[in-house]
């Protein structure tokens, strides 16, 4: 759980106006001050400093209580999106709370709308069946 919520810490720390970096900063968590880490490393690579920073942020989310802070995520509509990586599952116990949080990154799908089936004029036919043609020739037989 702590790797996770030190993935988290980063994301926040990347986007510093996004909802989950100002959630954490009305939760006390320091991660907006520091900007930590733009190196973008492994934790196990990081400064002392930055791996330091980090693990003192995930010590106050953790001591707030998990129950209380994903209120607050709720209360400020921060998204799944935001906490993890979709290619990588989160743990088991976060996964009740995480389902009380929007999945929609950037709203509902939209489908493409179709456009109106209507009469082509005779000029637009003609076209399309010479460009048609001229594939068909160009393609070698098999």
């Amino acid at each position: 759980m702590a790797s996770f919520l030190v993935g988290v810490m980063r994301r926040a720390s990347r986007r510093p106006t996004s909802p989950l970096a100002e959630a954490l900063l009305s939760l006390g968590v320091p991660i907006v001050n520091s900007r930590m880490p733009i190196s973008g490393l492994a934790f196990e690579l990081l400064p002392i400093s930055e791996r330091g920073a980090l693990l003192t942020a995930v010590e106050r989310f953790m001591g707030i209580g998990m129950e209380e802070a994903f209120s607050v995520l709720v209360a400020f509509n921060v998204k799944t999106s935001a906490l993890f990586d979709p290619r990588k599952s989160p743990p088991v116990a976060l996964l009740p709370l995480l389902s009380r949080l929007s999945h929609h990154p950037h709203g509902p799908h939209r489908r493409r709308v179709q456009p109106d089936h209507r009469p082509t004029s005779e000029r637009a036919v003609r076209a399309s069946w010479a460009r048609l043609k001229r594939r068909m020739k160009a393609e070698p037989s098999s």
